[in-house]
């Protein structure tokens, strides 16, 4: 009887490592897409300066940057964009991004221009704008009110549950 109730109890626990560790490591192979049309009203049309490969009409860009690696591991890229919409609201766009998947991935401004650690992205004055919605396409998110933009220098993809920058792109 004693015997059953180990054998019971250690393939519970094998079910349970197995569960978790699928949670925790399966993101890093698998991709998921999403290509979130932008707010209507608004438009991405070509640009034509050097540099820039989107232009946005329709909305006032506050501050652009560009997806980079955090490391040698966790790498990004993509367009990052703040815009004023005509109504007045802001907009967090990311376009085209691609970034090393992983498990809770969640976007922020940061105050910090380049953050590689935990304290640093949520360094004083930091939003959280919540979970990313995939780790592949174009996605919005809105920027409340109260959120400084002046002081916000960076959009930032980070994993929750391991406190790891994913990928960074310095706002200007």
């Amino acid at each position: 009887m004693k015997r059953r109730l180990v054998t019971a109890a250690g393939v519970a626990g094998l079910a349970a490592m197995g569960f978790l560790g699928w949670h925790l490591i399966s993101p890093l192979f698998i991709s998921n897409r999403v290509v979130e049309a932008l707010p209507a009203g608004l438009v991405i049309s070509p640009a034509a300066g050097a540099g820039t490969s989107q232009l946005v009409t329709g909305a006032a860009t506050i501050k652009k940057g560009n997806l980079k690696d955090a490391d040698s591991f966790h790498k990004g890229s993509g367009e990052v964009a703040v815009y004023r919409l005509p109504d007045g609201k802001r907009l967090l766009r990311l376009e085209s991004i691609n970034v090393t998947n992983g498990p809770d991935l969640h976007v922020y401004l940061s105050t910090h221009p380049n953050p590689a650690t935990s304290a640093e992205v949520h360094h004083t004055g930091y939003a959280a704008r919540g979970k990313l919605k995939a780790n592949q396409g174009s996605q919005n998110y809105d920027i409340p009110a109260g959120v400084d933009l002046g002081t916000v220098r960076s959009a930032v993809i980070y994993c929750q549950p391991f406190s790891v920058v994913f990928s960074i792109a310095a706002l200007k």
